[in-house]
């Protein structure tokens, strides 16, 4: 949780490979975290890096499709 709140910290003072960063160390530990998968392809769009942000927002499309599914 710290590792995600401090994702979206850095995405607010625009320190975008920062926020990357903190992204993946609570994805290595929760694959299917959403909030993580969408700060992380933001922050990717903001680096300029469209492919990875584009691989993440398809993999939280899919993991909140599952969710639906579920219910």
């Amino acid at each position: 949780k710290v590792w995600c709140n401090m994702a979206q910290c850095h995405l607010l003072v625009k320190e975008y490979k920062l926020a990357v960063l903190d992204c993946n160390a609570v994805l290595v530990r929760d694959r299917s975290n959403l909030k993580a998968l969408w700060r992380r392809s933001n922050a990717y769009m903001k680096c300029g890096d469209f492919d990875n942000a584009h691989n993440d927002i398809l993999h939280l499309s899919r993991l909140e499709i599952g969710e639906k599914m579920k219910k």
